[in-house]
């Protein structure tokens, strides 16, 4: 799409709340959080990056392909022998906070369709063990919008494009879910 609109400024008090706060994220280690978020392209990775990490400033939308981002980590401890030798790490992380809620922000390298089924329930479950989080969300991108809706309720936009993620993480408080999952669920009758 040539000549798209970046993202504008998440405007976090339309929401009644505070940007997330950054902590520094340790290295080759996953902490502890309340809560994963887990994306997989790197143009959800970008959306991800600047609702929960620099909404303060616009961000271009030639940033949807870039493939790594400041205060990110490269996860690749313990990866199983016999993996395929291109895949050389499990995802990038990074800790936010929110409000005073540890969230661990995944960017997964771990795929179903590569390298495959048992390496992705591989990294769920290190992420189960070694995080303990409360709850896990896989999000994606959840549709699209006119350029020009994007600057009528850009927090509300904010919180479509990524799959609700924004709406339970940062109004509604991180608690359990169901084991039966997301799929279908709509944010404002939740």
């Amino acid at each position: 799409m040539a000549n798209a609109p970046p993202l504008p400024v998440v405007n976090y008090g339309l929401l009644g709340q505070q940007a997330p706060s950054l902590p520094t994220m340790p290295s080759n280690e996953l902490p502890k959080a309340s809560a994963v978020v887990i994306t997989w392209t790197d143009a959800e990775w970008a959306a991800l990056q600047h609702v929960f990490c620099s909404g303060n400033t616009t961000m271009a939308y030639s940033n949807r392909t870039r493939g790594s981002w400041t205060g990110w980590e490269k996860y690749a401890k313990d990866l199983p022998h016999g993996a395929p030798s291109q895949w050389n790490y499990w995802l990038y992380c990074r800790m936010v906070h929110i409000g005073a809620e540890p969230v661990l922000l995944c960017k997964s390298n771990t795929h179903l369709d590569w390298p495959g089924a048992p390496y992705l329930e591989a990294m769920i479950d290190l992420l189960v063990k070694d995080v303990q989080p409360r709850l896990i969300l896989s999000i994606g991108t959840a549709g699209g919008a006119k350029p020009q809706d994007l600057f009528k309720q850009p927090a509300i936009y904010a919180s479509q494009s990524l799959g609700c993620a924004w709406w339970h993480a940062h109004v509604r408080p991180v608690r359990a879910r169901p084991a039966r999952g997301w799929a279908g669920q709509v944010c404002a009758a939740d």
